[in-house]
């Protein structure tokens, strides 16, 4: 997932219109990727004492906890 699908995911769980997310090509910026094939694993959270109790979202649910949340601190 792209960081501008990402964020049109968020802005639909908000309600926003999709066209605010305007994508940005990586060159055209400062920020500092990772490697083309970088893998990130969770295999080892539910082994995290720190993780316990926490249940791991998929995006769209996660955007939409996220949502729920902005909304009820605004």
């Amino acid at each position: 997932m792209t960081r501008a699908e990402w964020a049109r995911t968020i802005a639909d769980a908000l309600s926003a219109p999709p066209q605010l997310v305007i994508p940005v090509p990586k060159d055209g910026t400062r920020y500092a990727s990772r490697p083309e094939n970088a893998c990130l694993s969770s295999d080892l959270l539910p082994f995290m004492p720190c993780m316990r109790g926490i249940r791991i979202q998929g995006v769209q649910d996660g955007a939409r906890s996220l949502a729920a949340a902005f909304r009820a601190a605004s």
